[in-house]
């Protein structure tokens, strides 16, 4: 059970938590302050989000089909 919180939970909560955070990993500043919910905001009014959620499923559902 410790296992599982080391390597599953403790990662997924520090996900969680970034998420909400700018986050550039390109520059010095790395991890910034926190911006609520414009991440969220940004990705769900992106058409590049859409598109690769489309050809997710897409990809998913023909996969499945040919298994």
């Amino acid at each position: 059970m410790i296992l599982i919180a080391i390597f599953a939970l403790y990662p997924l909560s520090y996900v969680i938590r970034v998420s909400f955070r700018y986050a550039d990993l390109t520059s010095k500043v790395g991890i910034g302050e926190y911006v609520g919910l414009k991440n969220y905001h940004f990705a769900l009014n992106d058409e590049f989000f859409w598109s690769s959620v489309q050809r997710t499923l897409y990809f998913a559902v023909v996969a499945v089909m040919l298994e």
